[in-house]
């Protein structure tokens, strides 16, 4: 008796137990463009209006369903967006230092990108704080369709060396970014 008592509250237990039944979401090619071009190759920048040059270089990068650094849910009926994130650095200059990434959201495309550094992060929807530009034209003939033209406003005022705007473009990534000792940094093509 208590061996058949034992067993059904073994099926008992397994029963209450689900199968994950976990959905994942993925980009489509054109989403994944923007995190395409951070394939791990340098980028190339002109300094100022001198021949002078950095590289910067995608340090790290991930395309999948998790976030890396989220746990996964525990719960049988789970749903993870398409995530994606690259890191861009310059070796030379440890103030250079950007994060892009793409998520699955709901906004009205489908996908939220947000760029971080210097420890600010921006939604490129946000249009309190990011302006949009149809094209914009740098250094002719160089135009640029879609461009995101993102400012930080400096409220210490010590920092020399602070990139207080960059025009990023989801085609192209960062194309232009400037600091505040006047050092104006452009993707060279």
């Amino acid at each position: 008796m208590f061996k058949k008592l034992g067993i059904g509250l073994i099926a008992i237990f397994f029963g209450a137990c689900c199968t994950s039944t976990n959905t994942y979401d993925s980009f489509t090619d054109e989403q994944l463009k923007l995190l395409h071009y951070l394939s791990g190759q340098n980028i190339t920048y002109d300094v100022g209006n001198t021949d002078s040059i950095i590289y910067l270089h995608v340090s790290d990068r991930f395309i999948g369903n998790l976030p890396p650094d989220e746990l996964e849910e525990s719960n049988c009926d789970s749903y993870y967006p398409a995530y994606g994130k690259a890191t861009v650095i310059a070796n030379t200059d440890t103030s250079i230092r950007f994060q892009i990434s793409i998520k699955k959201s709901n906004d009205i495309d489908g996908v939220s990108e947000r760029i971080k550094w210097m420890g600010y992060d921006f939604n490129l929807n946000d249009t309190t704080r990011v302006q949009f530009h149809d094209s914009l034209f740098f250094r002719l003939p160089s135009q640029f369709n879609n461009v995101y033209e993102i400012k930080l406003a400096d409220t210490t005022n010590t920092r020399s060396d602070l990139i207080y705007r960059i025009f990023f473009s989801t085609e192209y990534g960062i194309i232009r970014f400037d600091r505040k000792d006047g050092m104006i940094y452009r993707l060279r093509f």
